[in-house]
């Protein structure tokens, strides 16, 4: 019997010390799963151009792109078919064999076994991103939004921590005789197996149920819901089609490419115009903080302003860093403009995933929640990969430009929301 036709769940509250061990063991394995990605990410487009040649640089990030929208809805399948710690270990199992493939593939020079270890590494941090999502299931309706943002938080602590180890790991690695690069990889192991070893010892009881006695309670308090989440059987399609499900989708996958196409040619166009690696460093660095430090505050603000301000609030974040980009060359300009784009994206991710769950019965969310990744990963893939020929032809000014008509799409996506007849207040 699956976890989703267990109805034998007792209608008791969570008790608050249990939620608070929940929430920070989720934060602590997504963490560190983010940094064992972050740790391998600067390598990979060294060890592509040693292996095969500097056209080869970006394929190992796009194969893990790959991995990553691959996995998303299988393994939203599976955690409601087999319960949120089965499918989030399985998920961390993946990405452990990822990164002993990029590991041992360093030492054989194999381009195809390196970037297969990207592939399974990017499925594994699809499953990690669900993490969010459980903490949101787990939590009343009034708190989810700040649950979640605090696990959309822990990204300031794999993408700041992750960074920092990898130079001890590479001397201890050429120590012990392994090749350069090692430590980068060899950390990441070791990190994904720390994600994995929290899941198996710290999350229980299993989250699935505790979400089914967060949703009988609130049954309890609403019938009507009650009624129309116990006969929903809607078709992928047909949820797809619901106007809060849309205006979440626009939010995370818009939000997503506008982050991504300023991103990812930011540290061309500085080093294009004369900026040394330091600051080039610097300027990644706000822009981390940007999206994760202050994710926990802005699950606050949906919970004041409710989603719709929040996602108003993030467009207009995203619209204003595309402006600056643009205009000047000098280091404020660039570092404020990289820190609004990630504060930006992490409005429109926050208050898009509260919604997103908010909207959604049960029995849709892990499958729903595990597409969501996928589109995720096509809207970063397709930012990523377009960014270089836009600029490549008309320079940042271009690329700005392009970033403004994307955030201008979804305050189209926000008059229309506002426009249906038969909207929930969100």
């Amino acid at each position: 019997m699956s976890y989703e036709e267990n109805k034998a769940v007792p209608v008791v509250s969570i008790p608050r010390r249990v939620h608070q061990r929940l929430v920070a063991t989720l934060f602590l394995a997504h963490g560190s799963l983010i940094a064992a990605n972050v740790a391998s990410f600067a390598l990979m487009p060294i060890v592509a151009t040693q292996m095969m040649g500097e056209s080869a640089a970006g394929v190992p990030s796009t194969v893990g792109m790959v991995g990553r929208a691959a996995a998303g809805f299988p393994m939203g399948w599976m955690m409601d078919k087999l319960g949120r710690r089965f499918g989030l270990s399985l998920g961390y199992v993946v990405a452990i064999i990822g990164c002993l493939l990029a590991f041992f593939s360093l030492g054989w020079a194999s381009f195809i076994g390196f970037c297969l270890g990207m592939f399974f590494l990017g499925a594994g941090r699809a499953t990690s991103e669900q993490t969010r999502f459980v903490a949101a299931e787990i939590t009343r309706k009034e708190n989810r939004a700040k649950a979640l943002g605090i696990v959309v938080a822990a990204g300031i602590v794999g993408g700041i921590g992750g960074p920092l180890i990898v130079p001890a790991a590479e001397r201890i690695m050429l120590g012990w005789g392994f090749v350069a690069g090692s430590g980068a990889y060899g950390l990441s192991i070791a990190l994904a197996v720390i994600s994995l070893v929290l899941i198996l010892t710290m999350l229980y009881p299993e989250p699935l149920l505790l979400s089914q006695i967060v949703q009988r309670a609130e049954d309890d308090e609403d019938p009507k819901t009650a009624q129309r989440n116990a006969a929903s059987t809607r078709t992928f399609k047909e949820i797809m089609a619901e106007p809060r499900v849309m205006l979440a989708m626009s939010s995370l996958v818009i939000g997503q490419f506008v982050m991504v196409w300023l991103m990812v040619i930011m540290s061309v166009h500085m080093d294009k115009n004369n900026h040394d690696l330091a600051a080039i460093t610097l300027v990644i660095a706000f822009h981390n903080a940007g999206m994760y430090a202050f994710s926990w505050a802005v699950g606050w603000v949906v919970e004041r302003i409710g989603h719709v301000m929040t996602i108003l609030s993030g467009t207009c974040i995203l619209a204003l860093s595309a402006i600056m980009a643009p205009l000047s060359v000098a280091f404020p300009n660039l570092a404020w403009s990289m820190f609004l784009v990630g504060l930006g994206w992490s409005f429109t991710y926050v208050a898009g995933s509260s919604l997103l769950s908010n909207s959604l019965s049960p029995n849709e969310r892990s499958q729903i929640q595990g597409a969501s990744e996928s589109f995720l990963s096509i809207a970063g893939g397709v930012g990523s990969l377009g960014t270089g020929v836009i600029y490549a032809s008309g320079g940042m000014p271009f690329v700005g430009t392009l970033g403004v008509v994307m955030s201008l799409v979804l305050l189209l996506f926000l008059g229309w929301y506002r426009l249906q007849p038969q909207v929930v207040a969100a």
